[in-house]
């Protein structure tokens, strides 16, 4: 199954995510809660190679989007993308 990343929440779970993304097919994989730094986000998506990642807070810099040719779409879980590469 294809693989979507999740690279950081504030919830205390993932239940509800895994179960929608199961339903249709898909992997959850998720990074820790908090954000890491950029080289943590940026190994993630070369091990697991996501087709899509949702970020609240972690950066997702231009190396991890390099690290993951399969990724076709990035969402923000909050408003504005001043963690994500988008160049």
């Amino acid at each position: 199954m294809p693989n979507v990343m999740i690279s950081d929440f504030p919830w205390p779970d993932l239940v509800i995510e895994t179960n929608i993304l199961s339903e249709a097919g898909l992997t959850l994989v998720a990074g820790p809660p908090r954000a890491s730094p950029a080289a943590v986000i940026d190994s993630l998506c070369r091990e697991h190679d996501p087709i899509a990642v949702m970020s609240c807070w972690a950066r997702l810099s231009a190396q991890a989007i390099a690290n993951a040719p399969s990724l076709r779409h990035i969402a923000r879980l909050g408003a504005g993308l001043d963690n994500i590469d988008v160049a």
